[in-house]
């Protein structure tokens, strides 16, 4: 979930005018994989990722609440997470990480 994938989810939670919750990357996603630790999940964000952040936090005032604190600090130090990296990252991740798709809130 990189800050362009932040304004598409807000883009389409304003346009839509519904309550969406977000099932992408965040804290609470990471924590239900109940990883010792995410830092070999993590890639730096592209040049033009890291300035769409400094738009995305000025149009997203609930970023912080909406994606956690911890992955908003990692977006802001320039990194990101993607969902085929946890994929990737191990065998068997799969089914984690379709278990914690289905019980994601």
């Amino acid at each position: 979930m990189d800050p362009v994938d932040l304004m598409v989810y807000l883009w389409l939670r304003e346009s839509l005018k519904e309550s969406i919750s977000h099932l992408g990357v965040n804290d609470a996603f990471l924590d239900s994989l109940e990883l010792a630790s995410t830092e070999s999940l993590c890639m730096p964000c592209a040049l033009p990722e890291q300035k769409a952040l400094i738009v995305l936090e000025q149009i997203f005032p609930d970023l912080r609440e909406t994606i956690g604190t911890e992955y908003t600090q990692l977006l802001k130090r320039g990194y990101k997470i993607e969902v085929e990296g946890i994929v990737s990252a191990k065998q068997g991740t799969a089914s984690i990480l379709r278990s914690a798709m289905l019980s994601h809130p």
